[in-house]
């Protein structure tokens, strides 16, 4: 089954590993055909002449596509214009949500956790975020609408 591209635009990071931050990132990864290894790896074959024909786990018939900049530009306007809802990315009905409280860990860190009142320790607590309630109009102007996640990166 191949995953939907609806607001694909909002969904980074992509692949199973989240191996891309970026649509770019992606849309190069497919245009020079994946990312293989080297074709001297020692084939586990011991009829050939020690290298493998296909050393990588790449699909043979898995090839660049030699698309231009424009082309891959092109591409990746369409993906993130053309397949995102705009009610999505302002959080518009029927996209609104409650608040929602999101586990985030717990409070210390991986030394230790804060004690309690009598100086023993205690269990880690989980640390929360709280997302505010966005009703049916949608998100405010003044925090603008959803950003990808690559937006978050440094």
């Amino acid at each position: 089954k191949t995953p939907g591209l609806r607001n694909v635009a909002l969904t980074g990071p992509y692949f199973h590993n989240g191996g891309q931050a970026t649509l770019e990132q992606v849309v190069e990864f497919y245009n020079r055909g994946g990312d293989s290894r080297s074709h001297l790896l020692p084939s586990h074959d011991s009829n050939t002449s020690g290298l493998s024909p296909n050393p990588s786990n790449l699909d043979p018939d898995i090839k660049p596509l030699n698309l231009h900049p424009n082309e891959m530009a092109d591409l990746v306007a369409f993906l993130k214009n053309a397949l995102t809802d705009p009610r999505v990315a302002w959080e518009k009905a029927p996209f609104d949500h409650p608040s929602l409280t999101i586990t985030n860990g717990h409070l210390g860190d991986e030394y230790s956790i804060p004690s309690s009142q009598t100086g023993k320790l205690r269990d880690a607590q989980d640390q929360t975020l709280k997302l505010p309630a966005v009703g049916k109009e949608g998100r405010a102007a003044k925090d603008g609408p959803l950003q990808p996640f690559h937006s978050g990166l440094k």
